[in-house]
């Protein structure tokens, strides 16, 4: 596991833009905070994974689950797609959805306003906004590459703290993600382009931060590609698999790369 800034000092050694050394982006809360303004326009969001791919994951958490679920709380929620379909599968649940800002939690709180099963809070993964022992499941989707090395490892620490005996961590993490970075033509920035912060994931790194805040993982997540080809007859082919194999077939079938993640047990 690697922070960008080892990476990319390395690779920038040997990089010279407009006659000077490359430089890449050293993120901050603030800059962080307007990358996000700018893509959740509508245009942006266009280019995320579709919400199909969230009920993938949560039919595959299900069955894996021997525990009553009565209160989860999605860390990161967003506009609130984990929401939907976490309150369609756990009807009696409380959910409580957690987010950077008042700002960031607009959307959701509107989108939800007539489930009085659905409520909202301010917070992030480090200082959560609840008792310890207290939440019976905890999502985390599309968060933890996005943060701080410090704050990964502070993360997992306060999930665990928050999660009752025997509750339930579900998690997205791009294990074996291809690296990609863009320049800026301007400045000759480098920097990732969905703002990932941490990569070359393995899935040894997984098992010993959780084994180190007392979580077991049980299961690593693989989702698979619903991307239909141009040509024809794969066209045809594909849209015919989709609607009748069974999503493990897919999933050894038509594997997507960076779409997966895990389920861990708190002791």
């Amino acid at each position: 596991m690697k922070f960008y800034q080892q990476i990319l000092e390395e690779k920038l050694e040997k990089i010279k833009l407009s006659n000077k050394k490359g430089h890449y982006h050293k993120w901050t809360p603030s800059s962080i905070e307007k990358f996000w303004k700018i893509n959740s326009s509508s245009l942006i969001l266009e280019q995320f994974y579709p919400i199909e791919y969230w009920y993938d994951l949560v039919e595959w958490l299900r069955p894996k689950i021997n525990k009553q679920i009565e209160k989860i709380c999605d860390i990161g929620c967003g506009n609130g797609n984990m929401i939907k379909i976490l309150s369609e599968n756990f009807p009696e649940a409380e959910i409580v959805g957690v987010d950077l800002t008042y700002d960031s939690l607009k959307f959701a709180k509107d989108r939800f306003k007539s489930n009085y099963k659905i409520t909202f809070k301010v917070g992030n993964i480090t200082a959560l906004p609840f008792p310890d022992d207290s939440i019976d499941l905890i999502t985390v989707t599309e968060v933890l590459e996005h943060l701080f090395l410090e704050d990964f490892f502070k993360g997992f620490n306060e999930v665990s703290k928050k999660l009752r005996k025997g509750a339930y961590l579900l998690a997205t993490i791009p294990f074996n993600e291809e690296l990609g970075f863009v320049s800026c033509p301007e400045c000759g920035c480098v920097f990732h382009p969905y703002q990932h912060m941490i990569f070359e994931i393995t899935y040894d790194d997984i098992k010993n931060v959780c084994h180190k805040n007392g979580l077991e993982v049980i299961g690593f997540y693989q989702a698979f590609n619903r991307n239909i080809p141009k040509d024809n007859i794969k066209s045809l082919l594909k849209r015919i698999a989709l609607k009748i194999l069974p999503s493990f077939l897919l999933v050894k079938l038509f594997p997507k790369p960076g779409a997966t993640g895990f389920l861990a047990r708190k002791l």
